[in-house]
Protein backbone atom coordinates (compact mmCIF):
# COMPACT_ATOMS: atom_id res chain seq x y z
CA UNK A 1 0.00 0.00 0.00
CA UNK A 2 2.81 2.41 0.92
CA UNK A 3 4.64 1.60 -2.31
CA UNK A 4 1.47 2.32 -4.32
CA UNK A 5 0.94 5.67 -2.58
CA UNK A 6 4.59 6.58 -3.11
CA UNK A 7 4.44 5.80 -6.84
CA UNK A 8 1.20 7.81 -7.17
CA UNK A 9 2.80 10.82 -5.49
CA UNK A 10 5.84 10.56 -7.77
CA UNK A 11 3.64 10.50 -10.86
CA UNK A 12 1.56 13.44 -9.64
CA UNK A 13 4.70 15.49 -9.05
CA UNK A 14 5.84 15.12 -12.66
CA UNK A 15 4.54 17.85 -14.94
CA UNK A 16 2.55 17.10 -18.11
CA UNK A 17 3.61 18.09 -21.61
CA UNK A 18 0.85 18.58 -24.19
CA UNK A 19 1.30 18.45 -27.99
CA UNK A 20 0.43 21.00 -30.63
CA UNK A 21 0.94 20.85 -34.37
CA UNK A 22 1.91 24.53 -34.51
CA UNK A 23 3.78 25.12 -31.27
CA UNK A 24 7.56 25.32 -31.02
CA UNK A 25 9.52 24.71 -27.85
CA UNK A 26 13.18 24.98 -27.00
CA UNK A 27 14.69 22.13 -25.04
CA UNK A 28 17.90 22.58 -23.01
CA UNK A 29 20.66 20.04 -23.59
CA UNK A 30 22.98 18.95 -20.78
CA UNK A 31 25.98 20.45 -22.60
CA UNK A 32 24.35 23.89 -22.64
CA UNK A 33 23.19 23.68 -26.24
CA UNK A 34 19.58 24.61 -26.96
CA UNK A 35 17.74 22.46 -29.47
CA UNK A 36 14.59 23.86 -31.08
CA UNK A 37 11.98 21.30 -31.98
CA UNK A 38 8.51 21.54 -33.41
CA UNK A 39 5.79 19.55 -31.72
CA UNK A 40 3.75 17.44 -34.07
CA UNK A 41 1.14 14.75 -33.70
CA UNK A 42 2.79 11.44 -34.44
CA UNK A 43 -0.48 10.00 -35.72
CA UNK A 44 0.34 11.96 -38.87
CA UNK A 45 3.32 9.69 -39.54
CA UNK A 46 2.51 7.18 -42.29
CA UNK A 47 2.63 3.53 -41.31
CA UNK A 48 5.58 1.95 -43.11
CA UNK A 49 6.67 -1.59 -43.80
CA UNK A 50 9.70 -2.53 -41.71
CA UNK A 51 12.25 -4.74 -43.46
CA UNK A 52 15.45 -4.26 -41.48
CA UNK A 53 16.70 -3.59 -37.96
CA UNK A 54 20.21 -2.41 -37.10
CA UNK A 55 22.17 -2.59 -33.83
CA UNK A 56 21.13 0.26 -31.51
CA UNK A 57 17.77 0.78 -33.21
CA UNK A 58 15.16 1.38 -30.52
CA UNK A 59 11.73 -0.26 -30.66
CA UNK A 60 8.92 1.48 -28.79
CA UNK A 61 5.36 0.61 -27.88
CA UNK A 62 4.06 4.06 -26.81
CA UNK A 63 2.52 4.62 -23.39
CA UNK A 64 -0.91 6.07 -22.72
CA UNK A 65 -0.93 9.86 -22.62
CA UNK A 66 -2.70 10.57 -19.32
CA UNK A 67 0.42 9.54 -17.34
CA UNK A 68 1.79 12.76 -15.78
CA UNK A 69 5.16 13.80 -17.18
CA UNK A 70 4.90 11.97 -20.49
CA UNK A 71 5.07 13.62 -23.88
CA UNK A 72 2.29 12.83 -26.36
CA UNK A 73 2.21 9.95 -28.83
CA UNK A 74 -1.10 8.93 -30.37
CA UNK A 75 -2.50 5.52 -29.46
CA UNK A 76 -0.40 4.70 -26.43
CA UNK A 77 -1.23 1.65 -24.35
CA UNK A 78 -0.80 1.47 -20.56
CA UNK A 79 2.84 2.09 -19.58
CA UNK A 80 4.25 1.18 -22.99
CA UNK A 81 7.62 -0.43 -23.53
CA UNK A 82 11.01 0.27 -25.11
CA UNK A 83 13.86 -2.06 -26.04
CA UNK A 84 17.10 -1.72 -27.99
CA UNK A 85 18.43 -3.93 -30.78
CA UNK A 86 21.79 -5.57 -30.11
CA UNK A 87 21.74 -7.93 -33.11
CA UNK A 88 20.13 -6.72 -36.32
CA UNK A 89 18.24 -8.63 -38.98
CA UNK A 90 16.50 -8.17 -42.31
CA UNK A 91 13.43 -9.82 -43.79
CA UNK A 92 10.57 -8.72 -46.02
CA UNK A 93 8.14 -10.33 -43.56
CA UNK A 94 7.82 -8.14 -40.46
CA UNK A 95 6.95 -11.02 -38.13
CA UNK A 96 9.99 -12.96 -39.34
CA UNK A 97 12.13 -9.83 -38.99
CA UNK A 98 11.12 -9.32 -35.37
CA UNK A 99 11.55 -13.02 -34.65
CA UNK A 100 15.18 -12.86 -35.86
CA UNK A 101 16.35 -9.55 -34.36
CA UNK A 102 17.75 -9.73 -30.80
CA UNK A 103 16.92 -7.06 -28.23
CA UNK A 104 18.27 -6.13 -24.84
CA UNK A 105 15.60 -4.95 -22.44
CA UNK A 106 14.46 -4.42 -18.89
CA UNK A 107 11.56 -6.85 -18.46
CA UNK A 108 8.95 -5.44 -16.09
CA UNK A 109 7.11 -8.73 -15.69
CA UNK A 110 7.14 -10.64 -12.43
CA UNK A 111 10.00 -13.00 -13.25
CA UNK A 112 13.14 -14.23 -11.43
CA UNK A 113 16.08 -11.84 -11.34
CA UNK A 114 18.03 -13.55 -14.11
CA UNK A 115 15.21 -12.73 -16.56
CA UNK A 116 14.60 -9.12 -15.52
CA UNK A 117 17.32 -7.73 -17.79
CA UNK A 118 17.61 -10.03 -20.74
CA UNK A 119 18.55 -10.71 -24.36
CA UNK A 120 15.46 -11.81 -26.29
CA UNK A 121 14.08 -11.84 -29.82
CA UNK A 122 11.90 -8.85 -30.66
CA UNK A 123 8.91 -11.17 -31.01
CA UNK A 124 8.51 -14.45 -29.15
CA UNK A 125 4.87 -15.53 -28.74
CA UNK A 126 3.89 -17.35 -25.58
CA UNK A 127 2.70 -17.01 -22.00
CA UNK A 128 5.93 -17.71 -20.11
CA UNK A 129 7.19 -14.21 -19.29
CA UNK A 130 10.72 -15.45 -18.74
CA UNK A 131 11.11 -16.24 -22.44
CA UNK A 132 8.13 -14.77 -24.33
CA UNK A 133 8.14 -11.26 -25.79
CA UNK A 134 4.76 -9.95 -26.92
CA UNK A 135 5.48 -6.22 -26.59
CA UNK A 136 5.91 -5.84 -30.36
CA UNK A 137 3.37 -8.46 -31.41
CA UNK A 138 1.62 -8.26 -34.82
CA UNK A 139 -1.62 -7.10 -33.16
CA UNK A 140 0.12 -3.78 -32.44
CA UNK A 141 1.47 -3.22 -35.96
CA UNK A 142 0.60 0.29 -37.10
CA UNK A 143 1.19 1.74 -33.66
CA UNK A 144 4.83 0.81 -32.98
CA UNK A 145 7.96 2.90 -33.57
CA UNK A 146 11.49 2.21 -34.70
CA UNK A 147 13.98 4.93 -33.76
CA UNK A 148 17.38 5.09 -35.46
CA UNK A 149 20.21 7.47 -34.70
CA UNK A 150 23.07 8.13 -37.11
CA UNK A 151 25.91 6.30 -35.31
CA UNK A 152 29.34 5.00 -36.20
CA UNK A 153 30.18 1.31 -35.78
CA UNK A 154 32.40 2.23 -32.83
CA UNK A 155 29.55 4.08 -31.13
CA UNK A 156 27.17 1.16 -31.66
CA UNK A 157 29.74 -1.29 -30.28
CA UNK A 158 30.29 0.84 -27.18
CA UNK A 159 26.56 1.26 -26.49
CA UNK A 160 26.02 -2.50 -26.78
CA UNK A 161 29.05 -3.19 -24.56
CA UNK A 162 27.60 -0.81 -21.95
CA UNK A 163 24.22 -2.57 -22.10
CA UNK A 164 25.72 -6.03 -21.69
CA UNK A 165 27.61 -4.80 -18.62
CA UNK A 166 24.19 -4.40 -16.99
CA UNK A 167 23.08 -7.96 -17.77
CA UNK A 168 23.07 -9.10 -14.12
CA UNK A 169 21.06 -6.08 -12.93
CA UNK A 170 17.36 -5.99 -11.97
CA UNK A 171 14.19 -4.16 -13.00
CA UNK A 172 12.27 -1.69 -10.85
CA UNK A 173 9.88 1.09 -11.91
CA UNK A 174 11.13 3.43 -9.16
CA UNK A 175 14.66 3.61 -10.58
CA UNK A 176 16.06 7.02 -11.43
CA UNK A 177 18.48 8.60 -13.88
CA UNK A 178 22.18 8.59 -13.02
CA UNK A 179 23.70 11.97 -13.83
CA UNK A 180 27.45 11.71 -14.24
CA UNK A 181 29.98 13.93 -16.02
CA UNK A 182 29.53 13.19 -19.71
CA UNK A 183 31.32 14.07 -22.91
CA UNK A 184 30.24 15.27 -26.34
CA UNK A 185 31.95 12.35 -28.03
CA UNK A 186 32.35 8.59 -27.72
CA UNK A 187 33.40 7.28 -24.33
CA UNK A 188 34.60 3.82 -23.48
CA UNK A 189 32.25 1.88 -21.15
CA UNK A 190 33.52 1.65 -17.60
CA UNK A 191 33.56 -1.59 -15.61
CA UNK A 192 30.75 -1.84 -13.05
CA UNK A 193 32.88 -3.28 -10.27
CA UNK A 194 30.18 -5.79 -9.32
CA UNK A 195 27.60 -3.19 -8.26
CA UNK A 196 24.01 -4.21 -9.04
CA UNK A 197 21.69 -1.52 -10.37
CA UNK A 198 17.94 -1.23 -10.99
CA UNK A 199 16.33 -0.14 -14.25
CA UNK A 200 13.10 0.18 -16.16
CA UNK A 201 12.82 -0.22 -19.93
CA UNK A 202 13.23 3.33 -21.23
CA UNK A 203 15.64 4.38 -18.47
CA UNK A 204 18.08 1.63 -19.46
CA UNK A 205 18.18 2.98 -23.03
CA UNK A 206 18.35 6.61 -21.92
CA UNK A 207 21.27 5.86 -19.59
CA UNK A 208 23.20 3.98 -22.29
CA UNK A 209 23.09 6.96 -24.67
CA UNK A 210 23.81 9.41 -21.84
CA UNK A 211 26.79 7.51 -20.45
CA UNK A 212 28.38 6.47 -23.75
CA UNK A 213 27.59 9.44 -26.03
CA UNK A 214 26.98 12.22 -23.51
CA UNK A 215 23.53 13.06 -24.93
CA UNK A 216 20.10 13.29 -23.31
CA UNK A 217 17.40 11.62 -25.43
CA UNK A 218 14.52 12.38 -23.03
CA UNK A 219 12.28 14.78 -24.99
CA UNK A 220 11.11 16.79 -21.97
CA UNK A 221 14.00 16.14 -19.55
CA UNK A 222 11.59 14.90 -16.91
CA UNK A 223 12.27 13.08 -13.66
CA UNK A 224 10.99 9.90 -15.34
CA UNK A 225 11.81 9.02 -18.95
CA UNK A 226 8.75 7.44 -20.57
CA UNK A 227 8.73 5.40 -23.80
CA UNK A 228 6.88 8.32 -25.44
CA UNK A 229 9.73 10.65 -24.47
CA UNK A 230 12.14 8.56 -26.54
CA UNK A 231 9.81 8.66 -29.54
CA UNK A 232 9.56 12.45 -29.27
CA UNK A 233 13.28 13.08 -28.81
CA UNK A 234 14.60 15.63 -31.33
CA UNK A 235 17.57 13.31 -31.87
CA UNK A 236 15.21 11.21 -34.00
CA UNK A 237 13.95 14.08 -36.15
CA UNK A 238 14.75 13.59 -39.82
CA UNK A 239 17.54 15.68 -41.32
CA UNK A 240 18.46 16.37 -44.95
CA UNK A 241 20.01 13.19 -46.32
CA UNK A 242 19.18 11.25 -43.16
CA UNK A 243 15.56 10.17 -43.50
CA UNK A 244 13.39 7.78 -41.57
CA UNK A 245 15.10 8.16 -38.22
CA UNK A 246 11.64 7.83 -36.66
CA UNK A 247 9.42 5.24 -38.35
CA UNK A 248 5.93 4.09 -37.43
CA UNK A 249 5.25 0.46 -38.34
Amino acid sequence: MKASLFSLLVLLCISCDAPSSEKKETIPESAGVWVEREFFSLDSLPVQHLSDLKPCDILVKPNINFIPGTTFVDGGYLFGHAAIVIQGASDTNEIALLSKAILFESNARDVPGEYQLRKVAAYVPGDDNRFANNSFEPERFGNLYRLRMDLTDAQRDSIIAWLLEQDEDLSHYRSSKRFTPNADSLREPQAKGGKQEYWYCSLLIWQAFYDVLGIDIDANKGFYVHPNDLVNSPYFNDEPGKREKRVRF
